[in-house]
């Protein structure tokens, strides 16, 4: 229907004529019924009103001046019927009265128009014409309306169903209050930012704090591939490199390429002592001292997950002893990048300052610090802040209702490995991936992939940048020493001729168990293999990988001025 050429189809319409004097009906219905329209007759206000409680009327031509009730009071009445509560009802007023007073009163009682007797039949059609174009587009609003009734009722059941899903999924978590703690802000009913934790068999607690791309329903839908995969993972006791390839191809499979999840996945091992960490995109994680010491700040060091190719996933870990007095503080970008009034952002040193506070009551100050810096703007992201209590968790991970054995370790087979690569190779490929991918496909050592994976990166990033490449260490929470170390590696790298390094891998039994042996010998200039045992990890890029060798295997030894090394990793 085009409301705007209402005389190419008008039998559509139904127009009321209303007069007491027959002879002005008639000459009205004639001239109508002549246009098309389908007419009826009423031969006073009150057979009026009758008329239109039964019919659905388009259009109502009403005399004013008539015996009993007039048409001023018809049109009261009319325009508090039922018929006329939604859809808008043109009444035009035919009538003789001349009055400008009169014609005030009769469109103050409901009117929409007028035209005077003796009728002008072209300015009748005119107006006639004009108020059927209002009332289809009246009309055309009132579908419209029930469209998005429809639509909303539809919707709302849409999120209820939604809602339900990831409460569901949410039960899962473990949270024990005397232990992670949590603030989660969405910016909607759904959230695109989330937080896993579960605990896994044999002394493990996983965790995973995510953000999704975007907010709202469109985020939400994709935590539940997440989800699924997490609880699965963690239930076996998975490594925490295969949770993050497994959910990183899950992604892949399950979402288009412009959603994809930046996240932090965690494993704390009761059992080993360690804690491992695996970052994408997030912002920095810190671990506080009860006093306010910043011990370790964690920066991200991977792309998003759902992003890369199988093939080109980096699943390289942080790996550190578990500081049990320490708490683990995340976050999503929402928090740090929220903005005041001025513009400015809430910032990732403002943050700092806040956690450097003594541990009582230190979460509650940053909620309420970042929840008044919005000054009462819209949140545009949403926001989730985690603590995580180290100590507690093991404690939970001690207790005696929880099961403290592991699943049978998968029998080992003895092996010995050794590899030659020369300056190209030492381009194009990192070894430390490979192997640790290689080793993992006896079962046996898939649990230990990811330890694995570690110390040859550590053994392998000395030897390459500080023995072949000639870099000197640097400060890791420099970001501008950081970059300038980088650039130098990438540049040194791509002018490396006449390098070499052999790497052996060697698995065999003692009276203790299972000892894997890693040996790696280059051609370069060597280094300060001897730095302090104590040294921490954060201090230094590439040496400080020694305190991770140190403290997790059972034996290291340096010789030829760094350029031969052997660690020992007992199996446990």
């Amino acid at each position: 229907m085009n409301p705007l050429s209402m005389d190419a189809s008008p039998p559509q319409w139904r127009i009321l004529v209303v007069d007491d004097v027959a002879a002005n009906r008639t000459l009205l219905k004639r001239y109508l019924l002549g246009k098309g329209y389908w007419v009826d007759e009423a031969d006073s206000g009150q057979a009026a009103l009758d008329l239109n409680a039964r019919t659905a009327y388009d259009l109502i031509l009403m005399d004013i001046m008539m015996e009993g009730m007039n048409g001023k009071e018809a049109t009261r009445q009319i325009r508090q019927s039922r018929n006329d509560r939604h859809l808008h009802l043109p009444i035009i007023y035919v009538t003789a009265l001349n009055s400008q007073q009169a014609f005030v009163e009769a469109l103050a009682a409901g009117g929409d128009d007028f035209i005077s007797k003796p009728i002008s039949f072209p300015v009748l059609e005119a107006k006639i014409n004009a108020h059927l174009r209002i009332r289809s587009l009246y009309q055309q609003l009132e579908q419209t309306n029930a469209d998005l009734d429809r639509f909303n009722h539809y919707l709302r059941h849409e999120r209820r169903l939604v809602q339900h899903l990831l409460k569901d999924a949410y039960r899962r978590n473990y949270k024990p209050g005397c232990c992670v703690r949590d603030h989660i802000a969405p910016v909607s009913g759904f959230n695109g930012d989330l937080l896993l934790s579960d605990l896994g068999p044999g002394g493990l607690f996983y965790l995973m704090l995510g953000d999704f791309t975007g907010h709202g329903l469109v985020a939400a839908v994709g935590t539940f591939p997440v989800k699924q995969s997490f609880f699965q993972l963690s239930e076996a006791g998975a490594s925490l490199s295969d949770m993050a390839r497994e959910i990183n191809n899950h992604l892949r499979e399950f979402l288009p390429p412009d959603i994809f999840c930046a996240a932090i996945l965690l494993q704390l091992d009761l059992h080993r002592g360690r804690l491992s960490l695996w970052s994408g995109a997030m912002p920095d994680a810190y671990l506080f001292s009860p006093a306010g010491d910043l011990l370790r700040q964690l920066p991200s060091r991977h792309m998003p997950l759902g992003v890369l190719e199988e093939d080109e996933f980096d699943a390289t870990m942080e790996v550190l002893e578990i500081p049990l007095d320490a708490h683990l503080y995340l976050h999503t970008d929402g928090l740090t990048e929220m903005t005041n009034a001025a513009g400015e952002e809430f910032g990732p040193q403002r943050l700092q300052r806040l956690l450097s506070q003594p541990q009582a009551g230190r979460f509650e100050q940053v909620i309420e610090a970042f929840s008044g810096y919005r000054q009462g703007l819209e949140q545009e992201d949403d926001i989730i802040l985690v603590e995580l209590d180290l100590a507690p968790v093991c404690d939970i991970l001690k207790a005696p209702d929880r099961p403290q054995e592991r699943p049978p370790q998968a029998p080992l087979m003895p092996f010995r490995l050794e590899l030659e690569l020369g300056a190209e190779d030492i381009r194009r490929l990192d070894p430390s991936g490979l192997c640790s991918a290689m080793l993992a496909q006896q079962p046996g050592l898939r649990p230990h992939q990811d330890m694995i994976h570690s110390l040859l990166a550590a053994l392998y990033s000395n030897a390459l940048e500080h023995s072949l490449l000639g870099l000197d260490a640097v400060d890791r929470n420099d970001p501008q020493a950081m970059l300038g170390y980088y650039q130098q590696r990438q540049e040194r790298l791509q002018g490396l001729e006449q390098a070499r390094i052999q790497l052996s891998l060697a698995l065999s039994r003692d009276a203790q168990g299972w000892l894997l042996e890693i040996g790696l010998q280059d051609n370069g200039r060597g280094f300060a293999a001897e730095a302090s045992p104590h040294q921490p990890v954060q201090e230094a890029c590439g040496t400080g990988g020694l305190a991770l060798l140190q403290r997790f295997c059972e034996r290291l030894e340096y010789a030829d001025h760094g350029r031969q090394a052997r660690l020992f990793y007992r199996l446990a």
